[in-house]
């Protein structure tokens, strides 16, 4: 970027500058709970994902194959 500055070209420093900014750009992330309502909060979607991979590491004798 610096050097596009420098040489004072302003069509590459533009687009350099542009790509840049995109890369910041915040995401947001949504989960779905068991009922189907959206959830967006870190602690919401981080308990549905827990509920979820529990769900599913449970063998089929009740326990978890961590124990």
């Amino acid at each position: 970027m610096e050097i596009a500055y420098n040489i004072s070209d302003v069509k590459k420093f533009y687009q350099e500058v542009n790509s840049i900014r995109r890369g910041m750009i915040s995401q947001t992330l949504l989960i779905r709970d068991k009922e189907g309502n959206i959830a967006s909060k870190k602690e919401k979607i981080l308990q549905r994902c827990l509920e979820y991979y529990k769900k599913h590491f449970e063998l089929q004798d009740g326990t978890d194959s961590v124990s």
